[in-house]
């Protein structure tokens, strides 16, 4: 489990710190697993005060925590904002957004394919067709591992 959960969330200024919490707990909740909420004072939102001006305006230098990071990195196309609201809505769930990793993850792996491919048609010699081929040999056999782990997922 988790021992505290800290959020930062920029904010109009005429929200208050309850109408924050309020909006916010239901979507930690949601997202972290059956039992691992906290509350009180293991629940921090904006505990450094208002988050009103934000962006490059507001930026103090400091990154996103490892968690946030991880789900930037997995969900891109989603966003964290959409990612969350949807899911507190309950028309999305974590199945979901695994399933949309995957399918980006077959995407690059089929542009890094075209490059290859490209490639090997300019490709002179004998030992540069050969690595270009294992390399892509390497790319398909992961890409159908992706597409196994997304037909066990639906």
């Amino acid at each position: 489990g988790v021992h505290k959960v800290v959020l930062s969330t920029q904010h109009s200024a005429e929200a208050t710190q309850a109408d924050i919490l309020a909006l916010v707990t239901p979507v930690i909740a949601n997202v972290l697993p059956e039992g691992w909420m906290v509350t009180g004072d293991d629940l921090l939102v904006n505990p450094t005060g208002q988050f009103v001006i934000g962006g490059p305006d507001g930026d103090t230098g400091l990154t996103l925590s490892g968690r946030s990071q991880e789900l930037v990195r997995k969900y891109p196309s989603l966003g964290i904002k959409n990612a969350a609201k949807y899911m507190a809505e309950g028309k999305l769930g974590l199945e979901d957004l695994h399933i949309q990793q995957l399918e980006q993850v077959i995407r690059n792996i089929d542009e890094k394919l075209k490059r290859y491919s490209a490639e090997f048609e300019v490709s002179v010699s004998q030992v540069e067709r050969r690595t270009i081929e294992r390399k892509m040999e390497g790319l398909m056999q992961e890409r159908i591992e992706m597409q196994r782990q997304i037909s066990e997922r639906q």
